[in-house]
């Protein structure tokens, strides 16, 4: 992969990590529901009287849009404003790698070798050290409802294997077109609609640039240059870059929003990013190990 490339797949960990401390001030204005149905209505249009259908079946489409959208943005915008700190957040939200592996175990009879096993096992203990604590960074509701979205991406991802070869930033649009009259109508009954009114008129500039770089940087832009990646790349190349995700996040939600970096976010941030580098790589060390033995 030429440097450039690299690049691109750094430049889009980083977009995406820091995405999380936008919406972390986004849900200072906006209530969690109201917030993820704004993201995708703006998502959604005017893009998609622009962009064609995904050609994909209509099932997958809305299976697609259902999990990795409405459910998976409700529950990790709800979780980061009931007891989730930004950085946290985005290394909990990685968990949805061995969510992927499970359910794929279950469903697709894929099954998971040992090295996927043994840094499930290592990055799960990251996640056991979080939920011993209750601080203001974490809360047990906060913890759940993370591993819920991470859960919802997961599902959203084995449905995605069904679709075939599609347009990246297609999918996006079409998926939250499906998402979006779910999410309206959860804001509407759960948090009233007067939360659209209130949030929009009294949204502070700071709240307005996060909305649209939650939009247009990590949506549109994020998304499109991953899809481009995976387009000329194998996924096992590709994917290792998610593993910076957390990096950022945790960086990026230091410096402004000042969350303290305390001894066990690193421990437990280091043993979710080696059960994944484990998850990834773990297989093709071993037989490269065997191949010099020989």
């Amino acid at each position: 992969m030429p440097l450039r490339h690299v690049l691109i797949g750094i430049l889009v960990a980083a977009i995406w990590g820091i995405n999380f401390i936008f919406i972390k001030l986004a849900l200072i204005d906006f209530p969690p529901i109201t917030l993820v149905a704004l993201r995708f209505l703006f998502v959604v249009f005017p893009a998609v009287l622009f962009i064609p259908r995904p050609k994909a079946k209509l099932k997958s489409l809305f299976g697609y849009g259902i999990a990795m959208f409405a459910l998976q943005f409700a529950f990790m915008f709800s979780g980061m404003r009931y007891g989730m700190s930004a950085g946290l957040a985005s290394m909990v939200l990685q968990i949805q790698v061995f969510f992927t592996i499970a359910m794929s175990a279950l469903l697709l009879k894929e099954k998971p070798t040992r090295e996927r096993i043994l840094g499930a096992v290592i990055a799960f203990s990251g996640i056991a050290i979080v939920g011993l604590h209750n601080d203001q960074d974490v809360s047990p509701l906060g913890l759940g409802l993370l591993l819920c979205a991470a859960l919802s991406w997961a599902s959203g991802t084995i449905v995605a294997k069904s679709m075939g070869t599609v347009k990246p930033l297609s999918v996006v649009v079409w998926g939250g077109l499906v998402a979006l009259p779910f999410l309206l109508i959860y804001a509407w009954l759960v948090e009233g609609a007067e939360s659209f009114q209130t949030g929009l008129s009294g949204i502070h500039a700071t709240t307005l640039f996060a909305l649209a770089y939650i939009v247009y940087v990590s949506t549109h832009l994020g998304f499109s240059l991953w899809g481009w990646l995976l387009n000329r790349y194998p996924a096992s190349m590709v994917a290792p870059f998610t593993l910076l995700v957390p990096v950022f996040g945790f960086l990026s939600s230091a410096v402004f929003l000042g969350e303290v970096m305390s001894d066990w976010k690193v421990l437990a941030a280091c043993l979710v990013v080696t059960g994944l580098f484990i998850n990834m790589y773990g297989g093709r060390l071993m037989r490269r190990k065997k191949v010099r033995s020989r």
